[in-house]
């Protein structure tokens, strides 16, 4: 398998509800919401959603993904503050603070910025930087 940086493509089932800022995990060539906590699996993060059932995704070393405005993050594992890395959460294409400040293989960013949540405890297009892929 040849390295790859930066956007990558896949497929994605037809009614599978993915959109821009969900984290997602390869299964059978096929793009999928994460949701399951802490799953190293998570390939980056979708950037755009393309024709034929197809997306980008943006990983570490993406520096062409102009849509992608951000992570959509829940407070499953607390509130989220500036410098927190961030892995897979439970809500499907969400991330969570991680529970430790230690590079793990589900790590899959860190935010910028202290995250306000909504009344459903979440929050979408949170400034960070993506560390898997």
């Amino acid at each position: 398998f040849p390295v790859t940086i930066g956007v990558n493509m896949f497929d994605v089932q037809p009614d599978s509800n993915i959109s821009i800022g969900d984290a997602v995990i390869v299964v059978n060539h096929t793009a999928m919401l994460t949701t399951t906590p802490n799953d190293k699996r998570c390939v980056g993060i979708v950037c755009e959603i393309l024709e034929n059932n197809r997306i980008s995704v943006a990983s570490v070393g993406d520096n062409e993904c102009v849509q992608l405005k951000g992570f959509k993050v829940c407070n499953e594992n607390g509130a989220i503050s500036a410098g927190d890395l961030l892995t897979t959460s439970s809500t499907a294409g969400y991330l969570m603070k991680q529970s430790d400040d230690i590079m793990r293989s589900s790590t899959v960013g860190k935010s910028a910025v202290d995250v306000v949540f909504d009344n459903n405890n979440l929050a979408v297009d949170v400034y960070g930087f993506i560390y898997c892929g």
